[in-house]
């Protein structure tokens, strides 16, 4: 259905179609106590807190839409619950933008995002207060979940993130504050989990603990100007370039301890990438290693320093 508006389909049995019951830009038709032998497909679904006028895409919109329930408060937040979203290889599958209201995506499929933009299965840009909970954000043509930039104080926890042609959960400028827990994030072409902020675009106060990382080119990244980050409880096994890279300038005071790390390329890389600029010397320093970092026994699964204007390690790895 496309541009069709309160119709009945209620009470019929729909069984082994590609598509159950397939909606574009509908409003008010009563689907119900239909037998699909899988849920309705929704087109890709955007939102912008902020949007004004004439069916703008903001919270009311969506409400209206039946594609959540709530009020955007802490007692009662935005929740958007099981849904199956395809970006049908040319779109991103659920994007949402300029809120700072809470709300909760759990319990949702999201999958086959492509298009020309980065992005991934759900992306937020300008978004404070999410927790994306518990969803399945896997088989795309970009990440899985990826915070684009200016994205403060969010949960992303419980979530399968497998086999995105990038990677499987992506942060980049200026994201501050966020915890990416208990996810498994398998078989992506590109990192596990990444946060990849300019030299100029920091990211601080991240947490990144508790996640199953396996069988992706490298396991967890830091790049450029990434502070003050925590990466601990993680198991990271069999990826193929590395476990964890820490890699650029401006990469500063970051801890990495009780981690899991076997079978890898590399345990722990971290790269030289400090440099002069403005005269000074660019600092990468102050990387923390506790006692139970474990990297299995082998002579290609080390933690290797690339010495040079960098600053120093603390701490003494533990190698079983």
């Amino acid at each position: 259905m496309e541009f069709s508006d309160f119709n009945y389909i209620i009470n019929n049995l729909l069984d082994k179609n590609n598509f159950c019951i397939y909606e574009t830009d509908c409003i008010g038709n009563n689907i119900q106590s239909n037998d699909c032998s899988s849920p309705i497909v929704h087109e890709p679904i955007y939102i912008d807190g902020t949007a004004t006028g004439i069916m703008a895409h903001n919270w009311t919109w969506a409400i209206n839409q039946g594609i959540c329930t709530g009020s955007g408060t802490v007692e009662n937040p935005y929740i958007i619950e099981n849904l199956k979203i395809s970006g049908f290889n040319i779109g991103i599958g659920l994007e949402i933008k300029n809120s700072i209201a809470p709300f909760v995506i759990r319990n949702c499929t999201i999958y086959n995002s492509g298009g020309s933009t980065d992005g991934g299965g759900v992306t937020l840009e300008n978004v404070s207060n999410a927790h994306i909970i518990n969803n399945n954000c896997s088989n795309s043509l970009k990440s899985g979940i990826y915070l684009r930039e200016h994205c403060d104080n969010n949960t992303i926890m419980w979530n399968v993130v497998q086999n995105n042609s990038d990677s499987g959960i992506y942060l980049e400028d200026y994201c501050d504050e966020n915890e990416i827990s208990r996810n498994t994030a398998n078989e992506n072409q590109y990192y596990g989990i990444i946060i990849n902020a300019g030299i100029e675009d920091s990211c601080y106060n991240n947490s990144i603990f508790e996640n199953t990382v396996k069988n992706n080119s490298y396991g967890i990244g830091l790049q450029a100007a990434c502070h003050f980050t925590k990466i601990f409880k993680n198991l990271i096994e069999d990826n193929d370039d590395g476990g964890i890279y820490l890699m650029g300038s401006n990469l500063d005071y970051n801890e990495i301890f009780e981690n899991v790390i076997k079978k890898n390329a590399l345990g722990v890389e971290i790269s030289k990438g400090c440099y002069k600029k403005r005269g000074k010397l660019g600092i990468c320093y102050a990387v923390t290693f506790y006692a139970r970092v474990v990297v299995s026994p082998s002579a290609e699964n080390d933690i290797v320093y690339h010495e040079g204007e960098c600053g120093s390690l603390s701490g003494i790895p533990y190698f079983v």
